[in-house]
C-alpha cells in the first residue's frame, strides 16, 4: 500500500506492537528491527510484533542487523489469515504456514553466524524453484492433493501440501511451527487459521538482546569464531567434502553470485518480461536488467510519497538522476536512504564532481526537506573515514 501509516499501537521502553496498515513489508519490517536494536541499547532486552505488512522476503536479513550492531537477534514470521500450505504432523489438511524462524549471532567471523529456516519440510520457494527448472524434489517435502508423498513440484500447485520438518520425526518440526504461529500470528493479533477473504501478511515477532549485558563483546564474538572452527574440524562423514558452520553456505554462495552473476530461469525470466510489458517498462537481455530512471517508475505505479534509495556505487549505470527525482517529487519524498558501495570495489568517496549528488541537495535545502536522512558505508577503517567526509561535505545541505 504506498503511503501505507506505521503506527504504534502500543510503546515501553523495551516492547513496540505496531500496525503497518498493509505497507511494503521490507520498508516496514527494517524500520522495526531498528526500533528494537535502539530499544535493547539503553534496556538490554527489546521486542517487538507487527501486523498488517506485507511480504518481508528474506528472514535473516532482520536479526543479522542486530548482529552488525552486537546485538543476538532473532524474527520469527507466518502467512496471516491467507491460505495455508503446511499439514499438521499426522494430518493431510493444511493448517500451518511454512512458519520460518531466523536467529543471528554476532562473531568475527568473515561471514555472518545465522540460522534462517522453515519450519516445514521445505520453504515454498524451493518447490517453486524445482518447478521453473523442470526438476523433481526429494522424497518428503509434499503430498499430493490424495494426501500421497509427492516428488513432483507441480502436485503442491494443484492442491498438495508441505510436511512439517522432520520426515518420521516431523512431531518436532510441527511443535516448532506451531509455537512460531503463536508468536507471529496470535501475539501480534492476527489469530490464526484461514480465513479465505483473508490478505497475504508476515506478522512477526522480534526480541534482540544487547551482547554487552551478558558478556564482554569481543571475549563471545572470538568464541563463536572458535566455536564455529572447532564444528568445522570435525571428520567428515562419508559423502562430504567439508563441514560448514550455520550461516557459512549462504554466505560463500553470496559472494560467488556477486563475483558471477545471479542465474535467472527461462521461465522466470519471460514472467518477468511479462510484468515489464503490462508496465510498459523496457526489459531486455541487450539492456543487462538496467532499470528506467526511478522517477519513471514511480510515475508508473503513480505513487503518491516516494522513498529515495540512492546507490552510489552504481548510480550511473543504473541510471539514476537525483536532481531529476526532486524536480519531479519536490517535498513528496519522506525519507531518503544513500548506499555507499560498489560491487567488487570498496568505498566511493564524494566530492562536488558529482554533478547528480551535489545539484541534489542544492535542491534539497531549497525544497526545506524535513525527512530523515539516512547514510550507509563500509563498516572498516578506509569506510568509516571516507564516511565522515561525506557527512562533512552533506551538511551544510540538510537541515539540523
Amino acid at each position: 500500500m504506498p503511503g501505507a501509516e506505521f503506527e504504534i499501537l502500543k510503546d515501553t521502553p523495551t516492547t513496540t506492537v505496531i500496525d503497518g496498515h498493509w505497507g511494503f513489508g521490507y520498508v516496514v519490517a527494517e524500520r522495526a528491527m531498528n526500533m528494537t536494536i535502539e530499544k535493547a541499547k539503553s534496556q538490554n532486552v527489546a521486542a517487538t510484533t507487527v501486523h498488517r505488512q506485507s511480504h518481508i522476503g528474506r528472514l535473516a536479513s532482520y536479526p543479522l542487523m542486530g548482529a552488525e550492531a552486537d546485538m543476538i537477534a532473532m524474527i520469527t514470521a507466518d502467512s496471516g489469515r491467507s491460505a495455508k500450505g503446511v499439514v499438521p504432523f499426522g494430518g493431510r489438511e493444511k493448517r500451518l504456514g511454512t512458519n520460518p524462524i531466523a536467529i543471528a549471532m554476532p562473531s568475527n567471523l568473515d561471514g555472518p553466524f545465522f540460522l534462517d529456516m522453515a519450519t516445514s519440510a521445505v520453504a515454498g520457494g524451493k518447490v517453486n524453484l524445482a518447478k521453473a527448472r523442470g526438476q523433481n524434489i526429494p522424497e518428503g517435502w509434499i503430498l499430493d492433493k490424495n494426501g500421497e508423498p509427492s516428488t513432483n513440484p507441480n502436485d503442491l500447485g494443484e492442491g498438495g501440501a508441505i510436511l512439517p520438518l522432520g520426515g518420521d520425526q516431523g512431531h518436532k518440526g510441527y511443535g516448532l511451527s506451531s509455537m512460531v504461529e503463536i508468536f507471529s500470528g496470535i501475539l501480534p493479533g492476527l489469530g490464526f487459521g484461514h480465513d479465505p477473504s483473508g490478505r497475504h501478511n508476515d506478522g512477526c515477532f522480534m526480541a534482540v538482546f544487547n551482547l554487552a549485558a551478558f558478556r564482554n563483546v569481543e571475549d563471545f564474538k572470538n568464541e563463536v569464531a572458535e566455536f564455529a572452527q572447532y564444528l568445522k574440524n570435525s571428520e567428515t562423514a562419508p559423502g562430504f567434502d567439508e563441514i560448514y558452520y550455520p550461516g557459512e553456505l549462504e554466505y560463500l554462495s553470496e559472494q560467488k553470485k556477486k563475483a558471477e552473476g545471479i542465474f535467472v530461469e527461462d521461465t522466470t525470466w519471460s514472467e518477468l518480461k511479462i510484468l515489464a510489458e503490462k508496465y510498459g517498462i523496457n526489459l531486455s537481455l541487450e539492456t543487462d536488467l538496467a532499470p528506467q530512471p526511478f522517477c519513471e517508475l514511480l510515475n508508473r505505479f503513480n505513487s503518491r510519497r516516494v522513498s529515495v534509495n540512492y546507490d552510489i556505487g552504481n548510480s550511473a549505470a543504473l541510471g539514476y538522476d537525483l536532481f531529476e527525482e526532486l524536480e519531479s517529487y519536490g517535498k513528496r519524498i519522506t525519507d531518503i536512504h544513500i548506499k555507499d558501495r560498489v560491487l567488487g570495489g570498496g568505498p566511493v568517496e564524494l566530492g562536488k564532481g558529482d554533478s547528480d549528488f551535489y545539484a541534489f541537495f542544492n535542491k534539497l535545502k531549497e525544497f526545506d526537506y524535513q525527512g530523515p536522512f539516512i547514510m550507509q558505508a563500509y563498516r572498516d577503517e578506509e569506510g568509516v573515514e571516507i564516511f565522515k567526509k561525506q557527512l562533512d561535505w552533506v551538511k551544510p545541505y540538510l537541515n539540523e
